[in-house]
């Protein structure tokens, strides 16, 4: 044997003492082989890479050599050892009768030359590989048998195996799928799809993915009517089954060539990414029909362009989606935006961080309107930031009343600043009047008439300056007040959906923590949390 590989265990069961001896002692001087003489009664264990056996031996115990090879799927190869003076070795063997059909070779002996240390040597490589592929195909199998996808086996259309997985998804018995047609599984509308893709894989190698139902106890056809091969009381029973479970199962369909004539199927169950494709789709719905601009911007990219924009951003910006997509939003700003909340926007994404600010952007007819940007980061599994996510409003109204409010304001500040200088006047001129009428050089010659008017003019005064604050105060009230959302007692909105949640659901300990003063959000951050409130 070669340095590396494993010595041979060679079982003596040779009945002639004289030729065992003279073999266990030729084996015992090589390199490489263990021999080993087993016992009269019970010889083989299956521990060992090849047997030598006299024909006294193989009659004696052939059954017993045949039931250790029942136990194991690897090759244990028998020789049959023929002395010289026994005759021919093929004639010895067709004398052996049904306990020759055991024998793997033939060896004269004694054999000349190095020829019985290589036969020797050849038959336990070829153990060693039968007993390595065995241990291949058992693993294969446990692979199969524990797959989360259903594998079926089918020899010519019909199934030979199924694993555990394909039997539960098609409510059937263990080992109650064999011998069914494998197109009989599913639907007639696809079942010349899927026995192509049977046909393809033995003649190429693969065939399909097809996408096609599974029938559980009964299968449906194309108009969705029960397609069943039992009738009578069997397809009755076939069809209250149905309605305990769900008639069919949605998969893919692949089909792969395994050799010896056999293909194997993999039935991939597509329900729970049906289910992830129908919530990302009301996902994407929700989002392309929000009433709030919805943007996602690239993070991982150099220049962070847009890969979605909703279809409220569009019409916002008058841009289509191959306007948008692909490229950073800063397009939209103008000359005239604010450099402070660009620079606080950029100093936020480049933290990974929210960020909530109003931008001058400009449509495409050319018209400027004012943008409420709120943009948050997206991390994936690891936290790392991937994108952000970016909600936008058009706030012009608001911002154009804000700054109408100010210069409202400068004016109503000045105008009863005037006015109360003036009363100031009047009222310094009245009060030197009276310090006159009341000092003892007091001027006889006081203008009472000029005093009262005097009086008259402050009155008038503080009424216009009166007048100017309702004015004030009311304009508040109509325009700015009146924008502002009612407060929402959100102690009581959260007991009740909490009081909700827990009467259909099993009995635990929880609690809540509600302020008690009722409070309001605004809309910028209603929408943040729920779009459907916007």
């Amino acid at each position: 044997m070669t340095d590396d590989a494993p010595d041979a265990a060679v079982l003596l069961v040779v009945d002639d003492a004289a030729v065992r001896a003279e073999l266990r002692e030729r084996l015992d001087g090589e390199d490489g082989f263990v021999p080993r003489v087993g016992p009269a009664a019970a010889p083989f264990d299956a521990d060992f890479d090849v047997c030598l056996l006299d024909a006294a031996g193989l009659r004696a115990h052939a059954d017993a050599l045949a039931a250790v090879r029942a136990t194991t799927r690897a090759y244990l190869p028998a020789v049959l050892v023929v002395p010289a003076d026994a005759g021919d070795p093929e004639e010895t063997l067709a004398a052996l009768g049904e306990a020759g059909e055991a024998v793997d070779d033939l060896l004269a002996h004694p054999a000349g030359g190095p020829a019985l240390e290589r036969r020797l040597r050849s038959l336990a490589r070829a153990k060693r590989r039968s007993a390595e592929a065995a241990a291949g195909r058992d693993r294969l199998r446990r692979l199969v048998r524990y797959l989360p996808d259903a594998v079926f086996r089918c020899r010519e259309g019909t199934v030979t195996y199924a694993n555990p997985v394909a039997e539960s998804l098609l409510g059937a018995e263990p080992t109650g799928l064999a011998g069914r047609s494998f197109a009989s599984l599913v639907p007639p509308v696809d079942r010349d799809a899927v026995t192509s893709a049977l046909a393809c894989a033995a003649d190429t190698g693969r065939g399909g993915p097809v996408e096609t139902v599974l029938a559980r106890s009964v299968a449906r056809d194309a108009d969705g009517g029960v397609a069943d091969d039992r009738d009578g009381a069997d397809a009755a029973d076939a069809v209250g089954t149905a309605r305990e479970r769900p008639a069919s199962v949605p998969v893919e369909v692949t089909a792969i060539d395994v050799g010896d004539g056999e293909v194997q199927v993999l039935a991939r169950d597509l329900r729970e990414r049906r289910e992830r494709e129908d919530r990302l789709a009301l996902y994407r719905r929700a989002m392309d029909e929000a009433t709030v601009g919805i943007t996602i911007a690239d993070h991982t990219d150099d220049d962070e362009v847009l890969v979605y924009a909703n279809n409220e951003f569009k019409r916002l910006t008058g841009l289509s989606g191959d306007e948008l997509l692909g490229r950073n939003p800063r397009f939209l700003q103008t000359d005239a935006t604010d450099v402070e909340p660009v620079a606080r926007l950029r100093r936020a994404i480049d933290a990974g961080e929210e960020a909530s600010v109003v931008l001058l952007n400009r449509r495409a007819d050319g018209r400027t309107w004012y943008n409420a940007l709120d943009v948050s980061p997206i991390t994936d599994a690891d936290g790392t930031v991937t994108h952000y996510l970016g909600f936008q409003r058009d706030v012009s109204e608001r911002v154009t009343r804000d700054q109408r409010l100010t210069v409202l304001d400068r004016v109503l500040r000045h105008n009863i600043r005037n006015r109360l200088n003036v009363v100031l006047g009047y009222t310094d001129h009245i009060e030197e009047v009276l310090a006159a009428v009341d000092g003892a050089d007091a001027d006889p010659g006081i203008d009472v008439d000029a005093v009262r008017a005097d009086a008259d003019h402050v009155r008038k005064a503080a009424a216009d300056a009166l007048a100017l604050s309702d004015s004030a105060r009311r304009f508040r009230e109509d325009v700015v007040d009146a924008d502002r959302p009612d407060p929402v007692d959100a102690a009581a909105v959260v007991e009740e959906a909490v009081t909700r949640v827990l009467e259909g659901a099993p009995p635990r300990t929880s609690g809540s923590r509600c302020p008690t003063r009722p409070s309001s959000s605004p809309a910028r951050r209603r929408c943040r949390s729920s779009p459907r409130s916007c």
